[in-house]
């Protein structure tokens, strides 16, 4: 077991939760949160709760996606938006989907014809650009297989969650299999297995490792043919993303 005293975890820093739905980030969050305020830190999390009238346009969005998808997009954005504005920069901040991941959800309805490309180059692009997760905040993606999150989904039941579909997570994926090999590629994202979560402080000892020396988070991505099966390429993305998870581990001397 590898731990770390968390009297000497930095006592400033910007933590991001991301992953695909049902992966546990709001979970996870709360351990977090729990163990460094036991440890004496200042700490904020910032829990992305949706009202009952953004799970109705939610519903509506996924029923209707012509009609309703890019106001139900703005409205995420927006709120995305703030949250990450109203963190401020003390204490260490523990946020649940940061605004940079927003462009995951924008390139999955781009690839079903959810979205326009007019209203992704005007709304997207821009605001991606100038909310972009600065390099001091480390962004923590929870990998989870696609049997896990729907098994999580299906047990805490969530109104609007039941309405995805298999197209629209298929479209997830593979978004998400782009910016996790984009950011590795930064030293800016750990990757963890959470098919089997670890304790919130384990964890946190490879998180404060991380903070402290970024460069062995550093994943070159690999360049090589893809197959035109989706079936067979999600497969692959799959292996790729349980790997980088792998080296991270083994990069901080935890395997």
């Amino acid at each position: 077991m590898y731990w770390c005293d968390l009297t000497n975890f930095p006592s400033t820093a910007h933590i991001a939760l991301t992953g695909p739905i049902g992966a546990g980030k709001t979970t996870l969050g709360k351990q977090i949160e729990q163990a460094l305020r036991q440890a004496g830190h200042t700490v904020v999390f910032s829990e992305e709760i949706l009202s009952d009238a953004v799970v109705h346009l939610l519903e509506l969005s996924n029923a209707e996606p012509q009609r309703y998808m890019e106001l139900f997009q703005t409205v995420m954005l927006m709120r995305a938006a703030v949250r990450q504005t109203a963190l401020g920069d003390q204490g260490i901040i523990i946020a649940e989907r940061p605004l940079e991941e927003s462009w995951v959800f924008g390139r999955a309805n781009l690839a079903l014809g959810r979205l326009s490309q007019e209203y992704f180059d005007q709304v997207y692009r821009p605001l991606h650009a100038e909310y972009k997760s600065p390099i001091k905040q480390l962004i923590i993606y929870l990998y989870v297989c696609r049997a896990t999150a729907a098994k999580r989904i299906a047990q805490r039941n969530r109104s609007g969650e039941a309405t995805y579909g298999d197209a629209y997570l298929d479209a997830l994926e593979d978004a998400y299999f782009d910016w996790v090999v984009d950011c590795c590629s930064q030293g800016r994202m750990l990757v963890v297995d959470w098919i089997t979560p670890l304790p919130a402080e384990q964890l946190l000892a490879r998180i404060d490792e991380a903070l402290k020396n970024p460069t062995q988070l550093i994943i070159a991505p690999q360049h090589k043919e893809e197959s035109s099966d989706p079936i067979e390429r999600r497969r692959a993305h799959r292996l790729r993303l349980a790997n980088i998870a792998h080296l991270h581990a083994v990069n901080a001397g935890h395997l």
